[in-house]
This record gives C-alpha cells, structure tokens and sequence, in this order.
C-alpha cells in the first residue's frame, strides 16, 4: 500500500465532501442565488479541477488507484474525485474503472454511479437509476431510466438495493455521522 497516496486521496475525500456540506448549508441558509452560495460554489468549483488534475497525475504514474494501492477510502476519494470531473475526464477514466471493478480493485457502487453519471450528462437513460432530482411536489426521483421495468435486476446483478430503497434513503434526513444519504 502506498500510504502517502492513501493520506492524500482520503484528504481530497474530507475536503469535497466537506465543501459540499457547507454548500448545503449555506443554500438552506441564504438560498442558491445569494453571494455566499455563490463563493462556496466557486470555491468548490476551483477544488473540482485541483483534484481532478491531481487525479490525472496519478493515474498517469500508478494507474487507477484500486483498494489495494491506496485501502478503501483512498479508492473511494479518487472516485467522488471523477464523479464531480468534467465529462471528457469521465469519459476518458471510464474504461480504467471499467477494469478496476472487473479486478476487483475497487467495489461497491462506484461503477454505476459514474455510469449513470456520464450517460445522464451525455443525454442519455441511465441504467441503474443512480442519478436523481427533485419533482415539482420536493420529493426526489431518478432521471430517466433505460428499461426501467428490469433496473432492480441490473441493480442486483452490481449488488445496489433496489431503487425504491435507495430513493428513500435521499428523504431520511443525514445523522449526525453523516451515514445514512447517499454520497454526491
């Protein structure tokens, strides 16, 4: 294990989750349209590319970052890294998750995330129903689904719960760990 890798990744992990929190916070506080919303969001926007380049650099030099480089919240931190990249990074590391997961190298959920992720921004169905908004009524719903009758097979099949758990999980307000939503 590379353990200076490791620190760093998990680093980036604290520092955009904790980015994101504050956001939240400051859009209940002061609305989306306020100047603090709007230097948070700048501020979380200037991280993003920090990361990402740093992400590049590193899987230039190690390859994708798996659970046995970097243990599994370094694996974890180099993937919320790609899932707020642009889309042409996404699309361009995609492959290399592809392989990671087939190895092994990294598990869970992170796979269909950014599968959804990049077919939602490509303006297509997703597939695992991953990606999500709000309706007109504030109650949240997955974007548009590819074969939506069969995605709790496709779900199980990558080991997800299925839709209408994961859906309920975004209404279960956080606690205080921080545990019980589904990550960004």
């Amino acid at each position: 294990m590379n353990e200076t890798l490791r620190s760093e990744l998990e680093e980036m992990h604290t520092a955009d989750q904790s980015t994101r929190v504050r956001a939240m916070a400051i859009a209940r506080e002061h609305g989306r349209s306020s100047p603090e919303y709007d230097e948070i969001r700048e501020r979380g926007q200037a991280l993003d590319r920090t990361h990402v380049e740093r992400l590049l650099g590193i899987v230039q030099e190690f390859g994708w970052p798996g659970v046995d480089l970097v243990g599994e919240l370094g694996s974890e931190g180099a993937l919320l890294v790609l899932q707020h990249a642009d889309l042409a990074t996404q699309k361009r590391l995609l492959p290399l998750v592809r392989e990671a997961a087939a190895s092994g190298a990294i598990g869970g959920s992170a796979l269909p995330l950014l599968e959804d992720r990049v077919r939602v921004r490509d303006g297509e169905r997703q597939l695992y129903g991953t990606q999500v908004s709000r309706n007109a009524d504030g109650l949240v719903e997955p974007l548009p689904i590819e074969d939506a009758a069969r995605v709790d097979e496709r779900r199980a099949r990558v080991g997800l719960e299925p839709l209408a758990d994961y859906l309920q999980r975004f209404e279960t307000p956080p606690s205080p760990a921080g545990g019980s939503r589904p990550a960004e």
